[in-house]
């Protein structure tokens, strides 16, 4: 999954093939690192992001990245929070607290609690990257490109034990609307295997320079190379568009346009079409359904 954070006020579209489109609640967008960023001013601003099969981290490794700033104060602030807020449920969450000096992240299965801290808060109001990564056995903390916190990998699932279902990632403050932040955050990615851009393509890594070449990703997409270039950021692909004239087909398609003339039989000539102009069937059950009714109004 990837949110860029377009500029739209009600959605923030995945650029992933996915579809995980994040619901805007009040967050604007502004300045980021790359383009546009959502900006949380501290009074309940948030993203959601649905639960979905694509966003379920279970107990598979995953990397979860994104680009954040934002100024100290005494309050803790989230970054990111998934899943459940009860103690006792399973959890995942970042959050900075400037009064401890720290960014600390947890992450709850059935089977116990992980949290990594760090020394520094990082709130001064500079752009930072941020990487969380579970492996197999560990969960590490990276930001700036240095690994700040590692701790065992707790065992079991994330989005284990909900009895109500398990609800979805908020961005910019915690599922119950505590601990708002104050700040911005740009280019969030989350990566498990089977769902991401290779680690060594060009455009990924200009976003994203410090991750680890040995992140958990296998992907389902060709790697770079001369015969299968890097083919850029996602864009989701738009049907054609038809339009038919008396004289000829119009097909539009990513903003070009290719005329098709039309032959007397109503086939598009210099095009592979084997179908008939639509509006022939359309005029003839017209004309039957008026022979009908004028043969049964007679008798």
């Amino acid at each position: 999954m990837r949110l860029p954070f377009h500029s739209n006020f009600k959605t923030t579209d995945d650029a992933s093939p996915n579809g995980n489109d994040g619901f805007v609640r009040q967050a604007v967008p502004g300045p980021g690192r790359f383009g546009n960023a959502m900006t949380f001013d501290g009074v309940e601003d948030r993203v959601h992001i649905p639960y979905s099969n694509a966003t379920n981290l279970g107990s598979s490794p995953f990397t979860i990245s994104t680009w954040f700033k934002y100024s100290g104060g005494t309050a803790r602030q989230t970054l990111l929070w998934g899943y459940g807020v009860n103690e006792a449920i399973s959890q995942l969450w970042i959050r900075a607290d400037p009064a401890d000096n720290s960014i600390t992240t947890s992450a709850r299965t059935p089977n116990g609690v992980v949290r990594i801290n760090t020394d520094n808060a990082y709130a001064d109001n500079a752009w930072h990257f941020l990487a969380l990564r579970r492996t197999d056995s560990q969960l590490i903390l990276s930001i700036d490109g240095q690994d700040v916190g590692t701790a065992p990998a707790p065992t079991g699932s994330l989005t284990a034990g909900y009895p109500d279902g398990v609800r979805g990632i908020h961005l910019g403050e915690k599922l119950d609307g505590t601990d708002p932040l104050t700040g911005t955050l740009d280019e969030l990615r989350i990566y498990t295997p089977g769902r991401c851009r290779p680690p060594n393509s060009t455009r990924c890594a200009s976003t994203t320079p410090h991750l680890p070449t040995d992140w958990p990703c296998t992907s389902r997409w060709t790697t770079p190379t001369s015969r299968h270039p890097d083919p850029g950021p996602y864009r989701p692909r738009r049907p054609a568009r038809f339009e038919w004239t008396r004289s000829s087909l119009h097909r539009t398609s990513g903003g070009t346009t290719v005329v098709h003339p039309v032959g007397p039989t109503g086939v598009p000539s210099g095009s592979s079409m084997t179908h008939r102009n639509p509006r022939w069937p359309l005029a003839l059950s017209g004309v039957l359904w008026v022979r009908a009714a004028t043969r049964y109004r007679l008798q």
